[in-house]
């Protein structure tokens, strides 16, 4: 992030501004700073569907299978299926993995608007 300034300002001026406007402009860079890092990070090949990463979210959350088998309605099997394509799908041997990868891409918790 920059800051500029017309041409022709000197720098007593900017200086004068900074003191009115420079705790705003900080707060504003700060917001935007945070923001920008809270973004979902890009990975080309982990496409994951919208139910693999409901049920990615609620294991997150700190949902059993059983527990997420009830809240979304499917069977146990149905879940597991989810889990292993979501496994498949980040390259990654357990679901504690995938989770750990999703939470890193900033990816938990998003939804896909695809």
């Amino acid at each position: 992030m920059g800051l500029g300034a017309p041409e022709g300002v000197g720098q007593a001026e900017l200086t004068e501004w900074w003191g009115q406007f420079g705790a705003a402009v900080m707060a504003i860079a700060n917001i935007a700073h945070f923001r920008i890092s809270q973004m979902p990070l890009p990975a080309p090949r982990v496409v994951l569907t919208e139910r693999q990463r409901e049920v990615l979210d609620w294991i997150a959350d700190g949902k059993s299978l059983q527990d997420v088998c009830v809240i979304i309605g499917l069977s146990l099997s149905a879940v597991e299926k989810h889990l292993a394509k979501a496994r498949e799908l980040l390259s990654v041997e357990t679901t504690a993995q995938a989770v750990a990868k999703l939470a890193f891409l900033n990816q938990l918790f998003v939804k896909n608007h695809a």
